[in-house]
């Protein structure tokens, strides 16, 4: 008999995050380890998971781990991205902090705060504008995220 005592499967996790079952399945041999220390896009190319939503998710949450945060209620009410669950939450705060991201992109995709943590200047189409202005505002929302880790 294994006495070792396993810790919680990635795709428990995955899944009270709300990924899709699909993605879950596809990282069902993950490991923790692997998931915190890994290239997000080599895992998600590897693993057949195209979906820029998702590997967005991916992203995010890894981030947030290997900050040893869990994305949970505490935080998602304390921070003012994450708090964006919903698209229209998240554009009310570009506008509030006078910032420009390209919205139908947003709006099409139904970006939330936790989502946009894990895009990058190059997930967004070519006619978002300037890359470094858009590469700016990102950085800047990321950083709102993680002024309020450090709390």
């Amino acid at each position: 008999m294994n006495e070792e005592k396993e810790g919680v499967k990635l795709s428990l996790l995955l899944n009270a995050i709300g990924l899709p079952y699909d993605s879950i399945r596809r990282l069902e041999d993950v490991d923790g380890q692997c998931f915190l220390t890994c290239d997000m896009d080599t895992l998600c190319c590897d693993r057949n998971i195209s979906d820029m939503i998702v590997r967005a998710e991916l992203r995010s949450i890894q981030g947030m781990l290997q900050a040893r945060i869990f994305p949970d209620n505490e935080h998602t009410d304390s921070c003012v991205l994450c708090y964006c669950t919903k698209t229209s939450l998240l554009l009310d705060l570009f506008e509030e902090h006078e910032k420009h991201i390209n919205l139908s992109f947003v709006e099409s995709h139904q970006i939330t705060g936790r989502v946009l943590l894990g895009l990058r200047s190059q997930d967004f189409p070519a006619s978002s504008g300037d890359r470094k202005e858009l590469e700016k505002n990102l950085t800047y929302f990321k950083m709102i995220h993680f002024r309020t880790l450090a709390e």
